[in-house]
Parts: structure tokens; sequence; C-alpha cells
């Protein structure tokens, strides 16, 4: 029965696209048979949960489909359509978009198909991350990722029209025989969700039964974070929080005697924010746009041009990405029983090293360490330790 539909589906795209094997000859997108697109899929949620170094969240606000389940029911015909023009249409609202919590994984899912009366060599993929106008829509705002600006030069008959937008660049899946390809899909990539607020270092003072604490906090964010609650024992602060800020709560909290552990705090950021990499173009439109989500680059006989196998249409965002609201914890703070300075060390981690671990029954966190003699705390990313003293 598959193999059934597979050839009718095959048929309905053959019948438009008959002479498949002109695209160096014509330079020219409409003659480009390869075919390929997107998806985004839910790789890895973080549990819910209070603890140290945990984020909690309203599951409600959660949206998108696993990335397993896409793979095994979701084929390239599933989420396109043929074009009459050039490429094949990417429906919209179909594993496009998703909404998760900090910390928590997309994956980018790769469809492709040839058509074309030949094998291809497809050199490099380009995934793009924003808009042609960076500020219309980013991915970088709300992932862990960089990528760079690129013009990727597309021409349809007589008339140039490139798709512009940042990019992140792969490694081409090489040769792809006639009516061959990722049909099934696979995973491309894997992004995290980024937190806007990070706890960043903590001070503390004891005197008697009291704890007077110092904790710093940033937004990392582009932009204005409203109504931001911080709470630790029975001290609970609310403000907003200006792009790029970092604030100072000071507050005293009662301490249990004898006990150097003064628990952990907890900062509830109720805003969220969603950022598009692709508009798709009117119906009847032939531009590119922003509507392509990706691009690569064909090799044949030592010639190279850039191609887009997929545009995005009608009209609409897509290709969604959305941190939702969320209470982030820190670690516990606990404290020395000695007057020595300590000098705490930060272990910067590039964003292609960070890797994921089981933490306090966390499924992934952001694997940033900070060190001292004989402790060892595992916080948020970009966490690290201050010089701290206990009075006496």
């Amino acid at each position: 029965m598959r193999k059934l539909l597979l050839s009718i589906l095959l048929l309905c795209f053959s019948s438009s696209f008959l002479y498949a094997n002109r695209y160096f000859e014509e330079r020219h997108i409409s003659e480009n048979r390869y075919f390929d697109t997107l998806g985004y899929g839910v790789g890895e949620l973080l549990e819910s949960k209070e603890c140290p170094n945990c984020v909690e969240y309203d599951i409600s606000d959660v949206y998108g489909s696993d990335s397993e389940e896409i793979l095994q029911n979701t084929r390239i015909f599933d989420v396109t359509i043929p074009d009459s023009n050039y490429g094949i249409i990417r429906i919209p609202n179909i594993h496009d978009r998703v909404s998760l919590p900090p910390y928590s994984s997309l994956d980018v899912v790769y469809w492709s198909f040839n058509l074309a009366q030949r094998d291809v060599n497809i050199t490099k993929l380009y995934v793009f991350l924003s808009r042609g106008i960076v500020k219309y829509g980013d991915l970088r705002k709300v992932l862990y990722t960089e990528g760079e600006y690129r013009e990727i030069p597309i021409t349809y008959l007589a008339w140039y029209y490139p798709r512009f937008g940042i990019v992140r660049e792969y490694p081409g899946i090489g040769v792809v025989k006639h009516e061959e390809g990722y049909i099934d899909g696979k995973i491309l990539d894997r992004f995290y969700i980024r937190s806007p607020l990070e706890f960043c270092r903590w001070e503390a003072n004891v005197e008697g039964d009291y704890a007077f604490l110092k904790v710093y906090v940033k937004n990392n964010s582009s932009w204005r974070l409203d109504g931001v609650v911080f709470n630790h024992s029975d001290y609970t602060n609310s403000r907003t929080f200006q792009p790029n800020e970092e604030h100072l709560y000071e507050y005293v909290i009662s301490t249990v005697e004898q006990s150097n552990n003064l628990g952990y705090a907890n900062i509830f950021n109720p805003n969220s924010q969603t950022q598009c990499a692709v508009l798709g173009e009117n119906t009847g439109s032939d531009y590119v746009g922003d509507s392509p989500p990706v691009a690569g680059l064909r090799e044949e006989n030592g010639d190279y041009l850039e191609y887009i196998g997929s545009r995005v249409r009608p009209l609409v965002d897509s290709f969604c990405v959305t941190q939702i609201p969320y209470t982030l914890y820190s670690g516990e703070m606990v404290l020395q029983n000695n007057d020595e300075e300590i000098t705490e060390e930060k272990e910067i981690i590039s964003e292609e090293e960070k890797t994921f671990g089981e933490i306090f029954g966390i499924k992934k966190l952001p694997q940033t360490h900070f060190r001292s003699n004989n402790l060892l705390v595992v916080l948020s990313r970009l966490w690290y330790y201050l010089t701290r003293r206990l009075f006496r």
C-alpha cells in the first residue's frame, strides 16, 4: 500500500517536471529538480519541577510534535505540494513551529527528494535563522545558536531574487540518486531554547540568625521583561527588567542555627517571546523573499550553483519558535564554615561545546561548571561564583 501511494505521488510530482537536466545549463531555479524542505520537532522537553537548578512551567503552554513521531509518520509529501512555477510549496502550520520552556530543545528535520533525471551532488546546506531584515525575525534571540548573514543568489528566468538572512551552514548530504533522498526525513541539528533571565552571582553575610544576601540577576535579552517576580524564603520582589539590565537584589532572610544552607531562590518570567525565520509569499508570487526555510549548493562537473527547493506559501509567518513563561530556580546557596576567602572560577563553554546531562533528576540542563575547594554547584548557563566570606 505504501509503495502504491508513493508511486501515485511520484506521478503527481513528475508530471510537471519532465525536463530535469537543464539546471546548470539554464542557471535559473525553475529548472531545479532537487527538492528539500525543513520541519521543527520537539527534541527534549525539560521536566517541569521545583528544585535547585530546575525550571517550572505550565505544560499547557507547550506546543509542537515529538521529533521521533515526525520521523515515523511524516514524509516530504505530507508537508509539501508541487509548485507550478518552481520548486515545491512548503505548507505552513505543519511541523513548522514549537513553543517550549528554556533549556528544552527543538530538532531541525530535513526532507529531500531528487526528481532530476540524474544523480545530484549536494555539497552544502544553509538553514535560515532569520528574515532578510533581521529585526523582523531572528531565531538567535530565542535559541542558543549562531550564524552569519548571507545572500543566497537565486535567479528565476531573467530576474534575480536572492534570499537574505542569518544562516547556519552544514556539510551537504553528498550524491543523491534519482527518485531518492531523505523522503522520511532526518534530524539535521538540535537547538536549545534560551533563558532571558540568568542568575549571575551571590554574596552572603551571616550575623546570628540572619543572612544578608546580595543576588545578581541579569536580563540577557534585547527586550523588556515586565512583571518579573523574585522569591527567596519570605522575601518577594516584582519589577521590570530593561534590555540587558543586571539587577542586584539585596535582602535579609532568617537562618536555622548551625545550618550553612540558605536554600535557593527563584525568579518567575511571565513574558513569552516568538521569533520567526520565514515569511511566506502570496499564492501567485514568483518572488523568493523570505519564503525559503533552507537553501543549498549543488555541484556538477566542477561547477557550483546555489538552489532553493521549497518556498512557504501563502503569506504567513512560518518556522517560528516561542519561549514560553517559566520559573527559574537557582542552585542551593551553601556557605563555607571558615573565614577563608574563596575565588570561584568561571569555566567558559562555547556554543559548539555545550552538552547536556542528567542533573538533580532534570532531563537536560546547560553544562556550565563552577568550582571551589570542596564544593561543586551546577547552575544554569553562565552562572559563576563570586568571592564569599562567612562573618562570625
